[in-house]
């Protein structure tokens, strides 16, 4: 009855879709390592469907659309490879695959290139905070020891602390959109009825600034430009 029991439970975890995500992931990586590329990008195209990925599989996945000539999906894994992994590397590979098809919007920017170095190095950032803070507030605490007024001090440490916290998690975020589309329009406003601006094949990356309705506003990178185009035509990063 016991051996019954651990069988059905040993079942279960390989049944759950997680467990089961892990092992289809093992078996990609495993046709990849063994250059069975088409059939390892098959199973890496189901769990990506499912929002399930790592930084390694997005660079793999990207490897291979870029060697069968699928450009775009290509930079759409890399863009998202660099979201979650960002490094030197996967820029300069952006913007080779980029110049060499004449695509708009991977001039890597001094804020870029400051935004990666800090998402590189995101935990070390973290803890020297954490060490400012601490020794800051250790401070206070002497001086309230002591004695000595600590109300102004007080407010401007918890100021800080929470300026710090907001820009932390909101104001350090730079999002990117990339055409899908064939052919999608870059309007004047959010209306069917606005001035068409241009038109751009799939592939060209904006910042997206904005959302309204079925909208997202962009800018180009290269212009500072600012155009409106119909969410289904662009892929966003996030």
């Amino acid at each position: 009855m016991f051996k019954k029991k651990q069988v059905l439970l040993i079942l279960l975890l390989f049944s759950h879709p997680v467990i089961c995500n892990h092992i289809k992931l093992h078996q990609a990586d495993s046709l990849f390592e063994a250059g069975k590329f088409t059939q390892a990008v098959t199973l890496y195209d189901s769990l990506f469907q499912q929002n399930f990925y790592s930084p390694q599989m997005l660079w793999r996945m990207a490897y291979v659309k870029e060697s069968l000539g699928q450009f775009t999906e290509a930079l759409i894994y890399l863009n998202l490879c660099y979201h979650y992994q960002p490094n030197s590397f996967i820029l300069q590979k952006m913007s080779e695959i980029a110049q060499n098809k004449n695509l708009k919007g991977y001039v890597v920017s001094d804020i870029e290139y400051l935004y990666a170095l800090y998402k590189e190095h995101f935990n070390g950032i973290l803890l020297v905070i954490f060490l400012i803070f601490s020794s800051w507030l250790y401070v206070i605490y002497r001086a309230k020891q002591k004695k000595e007024p600590i109300t102004l001090r007080l407010a401007i440490f918890f100021i800080t602390l929470l300026s710090t916290t907001f820009v932390l998690n909101y104001g350090l975020e730079l999002k990117y959109g990339i055409i899908t589309a064939d052919e999608a329009y870059l309007m004047e406003a959010p209306s069917a009825g606005s001035r068409l601006i241009k038109t751009l094949s799939k592939g060209h990356r904006f910042n997206v600034i904005g959302k309204q309705d079925i909208w997202l506003k962009v800018k180009s990178i290269e212009t500072d430009s600012v155009y409106y185009v119909k969410k289904h035509q662009i892929y966003l990063i996030e």
